[in-house]
């Protein structure tokens, strides 16, 4: 008798230990930010960006900081900047939440950046 009593209280622990950790898995998931590192550049007023050593880009909602890092910056048009980001993904957009780093003081080597076509310089 003692054991059934023991096996049920363990099945209903572990049952509540579950639930809980549902409930926090799904409000990971409805407020979840993350860090992301790539290349940002804006194209025709646009800012894009692209994770490290990926081809696919983002449309990023910027926040009025990441404008002003980018004009502070001098940062041209289609021109990519090493940057972190904090923020999320949904649908091919990064709603940016928060700038970590705009640009880098030395060389960025463990952050490729491929599929970037840069058009060429008028005149040649």
């Amino acid at each position: 008798m003692r054991s059934r009593a023991l096996q049920l209280f363990i099945g209903m622990g572990a049952a509540a230990a579950l639930m809980g950790g549902c409930a926090a898995a799904d409000r990971k998931s409805a407020d979840a930010t993350d860090s992301y590192a790539g290349w940002y550049m804006e194209h025709a007023g646009q800012g894009v960006f692209q994770l490290c050593g990926q081809s696919q880009q983002w449309h990023v909602t910027a926040p009025a900081e990441l404008a002003a890092r980018a004009k502070a910056f001098g940062l041209d048009q289609d021109t990519p900047v090493y940057v972190r980001l904090v923020g999320s993904v949904q649908g091919g957009e990064l709603e940016v939440t928060r700038v970590e780093q705009f640009g880098s003081p030395t060389p960025v080597r463990d952050c490729g950046l491929t599929g970037v076509v840069i058009p060429a310089p008028a005149g040649r």
